[in-house]
């Protein structure tokens, strides 16, 4: 549970739970560049995307 709040994109879950699991980077939605320039510049072991945004009202 702890590792899927490092993971979440939302800072406000982020407060009470210090210190998260380490090793997590996020993009902006709907930027593929900065997909793309983040995948480039780390060593990535998986991508987790929200296609449907349940905290948009779904």
């Amino acid at each position: 549970t702890l590792t899927t709040l490092a993971a979440t994109g939302q800072d406000h879950f982020h407060e009470l739970f210090q210190p998260l699991t380490p090793g997590f980077v996020h993009v902006p939605a709907n930027d593929i560049q900065a997909l793309k320039d983040c995948v480039a510049s780390h060593k990535v072991a998986g991508i987790l995307m929200e296609v449907v945004q349940g905290e948009g009202g779904v």
